[in-house]
C-alpha cells in the first residue's frame, strides 16, 4: 500500500512540475497599476518602507481583480492601507503619527472639507463622482469631518452606492475612505410610471410596515421591567416596490465595489506613471509576483491531488500572505457545482503544495432519504411546544415575516438544511416583541435541533385604547426618516440569500457575490431613532420615555454675535446643542453647560443619564447637583478643572497665590488658578475674575471651547507619548495596541500661582514654563488662536 502511495505522489509531483509558470498571466502589471493609482491619490510617507499586498480574482476575470495594499514601517507603528478594485480605489486608511501636529480642535470647516472630498472623488473616478451628492448623514468631531456621499441618478438617490470620506480638520488630508456599492453595471432602471408617494405610504401602512406593538426596557437601577405600547416601523430593510406597490425586502447582505469601467486599469497606469515611481519594496512585490503560480496554475495543482475538482467551477481565488510570514503567499480557492457541492482549497503560491482542502456535498449523505415538508416541520414544532410549554405557546402566533415556514437550503439550494420557526408572544392582539419561542427541526431525522424561549412571566401590559391613527404616526416618522423614492438593492429571494448564508457557515464567506438588484422603491432614507406612543402621539425612546432630539442643526440666532466664530467652531468639532437655537445672550444653566461640554463625546438619552455620568467620573458631587441653577464663573472654573482631571491639586487652596485683583473664595482658589494656568479662563481688563457673576450661553461656549481644545491637545500628546514608549520596547514586527487618552491626566505646570513657601520640600515639579492664556468669557472679546497645553 505504501508503495502505491509513493508511486502516486511521484506521479503527482511530476505532473505539477511540468506545469509552466506563465509570467504573462500573473497580474504583475495590474499590481503595478494599482500601486501607482494609490500613490496618485494619497500620500505614502517616506518612512513606510515595508510593503505587502493581497489580491483577489473573482470568477477568473481580471476585470474583477481586487488588490489590498499595505505600507508600514518595520515596527508596524505607522501604516497606510489601500484597496484597489478594477483600477479604482475602494478603501483607504492611514494610521500615521510620524508627521502629526497636535493643535487641539480642528480649524477647517465642513464646507472646506467637502471641497477637498469632491476633488478626491473626482480624481479617483470622475464619471461616478459627478453623480455623488453630500448627504446630511455627515458628522464632525474634534479632529475631522466624516462626509457621506450618495449617488443620484436623474434626481433619484441610489442608496446602495455610497462613499465615506474623512478629512482631517487640521491638515485637510483624506485620512479614511470607503466606497460601498453593488456590482450592478452602469445602467439603472427608469423611474417612469412609478406609483405616487401617497400611494406608497398607504401601501406601507396597510401591508404591516407600521404597527402597534408592546416593547420593554429593564430598569437595572430599580430592577423593574417596564412594558409600553409603541408605534414602530419595520426599518430600512422593508420597502415598497415603486412599480407594483407591494412590500419588498431590501438586501441586507454586504455591498460590493462597482464594476470596473472599460480601460480603467490601463488609463490609471498611463496617467500616473509619468509622475510616480515604484519604491524598492514595491518593485520587489511586483517582480516577486512574477515567480508565483497564477490562480489557474494553483487550481491545476489542486486538481492533481483531488481529481473531483476537475469537474467543479472555481468561483473565486484569493492570494493572501500567511499570518506569520508576509513573504509567503497562499492561493485560497472556492469551488461550487450545480449539484450543491462546495469545495475549498489552499495552495502555496510558490511551491504549489496543496496545504488545505475541504469538500461539502449537500445531497450525497441524504441519498435515499426524503426530507419532510415545511408544514410537517411546523407540525412537529407545535406538537413539541404544546407539550413542553402549553401555557406560553397558546399566547403566541407564528411570525410570518421571518423564515418560519421556509427552510434554509443546503449549498446549492437543492435540499433543506433545517426548518426554523419563530413564535411571537401576543397580548390583546398586539405583538410583544421581547418575548418569543424559536425552534428548528432537522428535515431528515425530524428531531428538534434547537429550542429557545424568551419570556417575561411577570410583565404587566398597559391597555391600548383609542390609539392615534397610523397615518398620523407615519407623518411623524416621515419628518425624520424621509420616506421617498430611491434606488436600492432588492434581495434576490429567500432561497438565494439563505444559500449564501449556509455557504458562509460551512466554508468561508464569498465576498463579491450579491443578489441585490437595483430597483426603484419607496423607503426610509434615514434611520428613525424613536417610536410613537399610540396613546399620546408623543415621540418616545427605547425605554418608553420622552425622546430627546440629538440631531445637529445649524444655529439661526448667532449671526452678528461676538461669540459666533467660537460657537460655530464648536459646532464644526461636534460640540452642539439641539433645536437649531443657541440663545447666546441667555443665562446658561448647570445642565446646559454640562450638555455642551460633553456633547462631542457622549449624547446622553436624558438629564439623569448625563448627571450619573458626571458624578461617576468625579466632575460633579451629588450635593452640587442643581440642573436648573444659573452657572457662575466659580462653578465653570471648578467643573472645567475637574473635567480635565486636575482637581487633586485644587483641593489645597493654601498653596495657591491669587492671580487676580479681586478676592477669590478659598474653596475656589485652586480651581480658578489652575483654570488660568491651563488657558481655560482668565479675568477682565481690570484684572478681576468675578467669580459670583452668572454666565451667558455665549460665555460658557468660550469656556467649553478652551476646555475642548486643551483636552484634544493633551489626548493627542498622550497618544504620541504612548506610541513612542511602545515603539521603544515593542519587539520588531508586532503591532501597536495603545489608544488615545480621553482626558488631561499627568502633570501640569502652574508657574506664578503656587505659593512655594507653603508647600515644603516634598513637592517637586511645580515649576515650568507658563501656558499662554486664550479667550475668556469675561465679556465681548474675540477668540484667540488655541494655545498649546502643558505636555505630560
Amino acid at each position: 500500500m505504501k508503495k502505491i502511495i509513493s508511486i502516486l505522489l511521484c506521479a503527482a509531483l511530476a505532473i505539477s512540475a511540468a506545469v509552466p509558470a506563465f509570467a504573462a498571466d500573473n497580474n504583475s502589471k495590474e499590481l503595478e497599476a494599482a500601486i501607482l493609482k494609490a500613490k496618485s491619490l494619497v500620500n505614502i510617507p517616506d518612512g513606510l518602507t515595508e510593503f505587502t499586498y493581497d489580491v483577489r480574482e473573482d470568477e477568473g476575470s481580471k476585470a474583477q481583480l481586487t488588490f489590498w495594499l499595505s505600507w508600514h514601517d518595520r515596527e508596524y507603528r505607522n501604516s497606510v492601507d489601500v484597496s484597489i478594485r478594477g483600477g479604482y480605489m475602494t478603501s483607504y486608511y492611514a494610521n500615521n503619527y510620524m508627521d502629526a501636529e497636535y493643535q487641539g480642535l480642528g480649524t477647517m470647516t465642513r464646507e472646506a472639507a467637502a471641497e477637498i472630498a469632491a476633488k478626491f472623488l473626482s480624481a479617483n473616478n470622475p464619471a461616478l463622482a459627478a453623480k455623488m451628492v453630500l448627504t446630511d448623514q455627515s458628522q464632525s468631531d474634534t479632529s475631522g469631518h466624516n462626509l457621506v456621499y450618495m449617488m443620484y441618478e436623474n434626481g433619484t438617490p441610489a442608496t446602495m452606492v455610497k462613499a465615506n470620506i474623512r478629512i482631517s480638520s487640521h491638515t485637510g488630508e483624506v485620512t479614511n475612505y470607503n466606497w460601498d456599492s453593488v456590482d450592478f453595471g452602469e445602467a439603472l432602471p427608469s423611474t417612469a410610471g412609478v406609483i405616487s408617494e401617497a400611494i406608497a405610504k398607504g401601501s406601507y401602512i396597510s401591508s404591516g410596515g407600521l404597527t402597534i406593538e408592546y416593547r420593554s426596557w429593564y430598569d437595572y437601577e430599580n430592577r423593574q421591567l417596564n412594558v409600553f405600547p409603541a408605534y414602530s416601523i419595520k426599518g430600512q430593510h422593508y420597502a415598497i416596490d415603486a412599480r407594483t406597490g407591494k412590500p419588498v425586502q431590501l438586501s441586507d447582505g454586504g455591498v460590493y465595489p462597482m464594476a470596473r469601467m472599460a480601460g480603467a486599469g490601463e488609463a490609471a497606469a498611463d496617467s500616473v506613471g509619468a509622475e510616480k515611481s515604484l519604491s524598492p519594496a514595491e518593485m520587489d512585490a511586483v517582480s516577486g509576483m512574477e515567480s508565483l503560480l497564477t490562480s489557474s496554475q494553483a487550481q491545476a495543482r489542486a486538481a492533481t491531488v483531488f481529481p473531483a475538482l476537475q469537474k467543479m467551477k472555481p468561483t473565486s481565488s484569493q492570494l493572501t500572505t500567511k499570518y506569520d510570514d508576509d513573504k509567503a503567499f497562499i492561493w485560497s480557492i472556492e469551488y461550487e457545482d450545480s449539484d450543491g457541492t462546495y469545495a475549498h482549497t489552499n495552495v502555496d503560491a510558490k511551491s504549489g503544495e496543496v496545504i488545505a482542502w475541504s469538500y461539502y456535498r449537500g445531497t450525497e449523505d441524504r441519498k435515499g432519504k426524503t426530507p419532510i415538508s415545511g408544514e410537517r416541520g411546523l407540525s412537529i414544532a407545535t406538537g413539541m411546544l404544546e407539550k413542553a410549554a402549553p401555557g406560553k405557546f397558546s399566547q403566541t402566533a407564528l411570525n410570518e415575516d421571518s423564515s418560519s415556514r421556509k427552510f434554509i437550503p443546503m449549498a446549492g439550494g437543492a435540499e433543506p438544511y433545517a426548518h426554523s420557526y419563530s413564535f411571537d408572544r401576543k397580548v390583546g392582539g398586539y405583538t410583544f416583541v421581547t418575548d418569543s419561542i424559536y425552534v428548528t427541526v432537522d428535515p431528515y431525522t425530524e428531531e428538534i435541533t434547537s429550542y429557545r424561549c424568551n419570556w417575561h412571566n411577570n410583565a404587566k401590559f398597559p391597555e391600548i385604547k383609542n390609539p392615534v391613527s397610523p397615518e398620523s404616526a407615519f407623518e411623524m416618522f416621515d419628518e425624520y426618516g424621509d420616506f421617498r423614492l430611491a434606488y436600492s438593492g432588492v434581495a434576490g429571494g429567500q432561497e438565494a440569500s439563505s444559500t449564501a448564508a449556509v455557504a458562509a457557515r460551512v466554508l468561508l464567506p464569498v465576498p463579491g457575490i450579491s443578489t441585490a438588484k437595483p430597483t426603484p422603491v419607496y423607503l426610509w432614507m434615514n434611520s428613525v431613532p424613536f417610536h410613537i406612543d399610540p396613546l399620546t402621539g408623543a415621540k418616545i425612546d427605547y425605554r418608553g420615555r420622552e425622546y430627546q432630539e440629538n440631531k445637529a442643526i445649524p444655529y439661526t440666532d448667532i449671526e452678528g454675535h461676538w461669540a459666533k466664530d467660537t460657537i460655530n467652531r464648536l459646532f464644526e468639532n461636534g460640540y452642539y446643542v439641539t433645536g437649531g437655537l443657541f440663545e447666546p445672550n441667555g443665562k446658561v444653566t448647570q445642565s446646559g453647560f454640562f450638555s455642551l461640554l460633553t456633547s462631542a463625546q457622549n449624547r446622553f438619552s436624558d438629564q439623569d443619564a448625563l448627571y450619573k455620568h458626571l458624578i461617576l467620573n468625579g466632575v460633579l458631587l451629588e450635593s452640587e447637583k442643581a440642573p436648573e441653577a444659573a452657572l457662575t464663573r466659580y462653578d465653570a472654573a471648578k467643573f472645567a478643572v475637574r473635567y480635565l482631571n486636575y482637581q487633586d491639586l485644587a483641593a489645597f487652596p493654601e498653596i495657591f497665590v491669587n492671580p487676580y485683583a479681586d478676592e477669590i473664595s478659598d474653596g475656589y482658589k485652586g480651581y480658578v488658578a489652575i483654570a488660568k494656568a491651563i488657558s481655560v479662563m482668565k479675568g477682565d481688563t481690570a484684572g478681576n475674575f468675578g467669580g459670583d457673576r452668572e454666565m451667558t450661553n455665549a460665555e460658557s461656549a468660550v469656556v467649553v471651547f478652551n476646555v475642548a481644545n486643551v483636552r484634544a491637545v493633551l489626548a493627542a500628546r498622550t497618544q504620541a507619548s504612548n506610541e513612542a514608549k511602545e515603539a521603544a520596547v515593542r519587539p520588531p514586527g508586532s503591532a501597536s495596541i495603545s489608544s488615545a487618552s480621553g482626558g488631561g491626566g499627568g502633570a501640569v505646570t502652574l508657574p506664578g500661582i503656587i505659593d512655594r513657601s507653603s508647600i515644603g520640600n516634598g513637592v517637586a515639579g511645580s515649576a515650568g514654563s507658563a501656558v499662554p492664556n486664550v479667550a475668556d468669557p469675561s465679556g465681548p472679546v474675540p477668540v484667540a488662536a488655541p494655545a498649546a497645553a502643558a505636555a505630560n
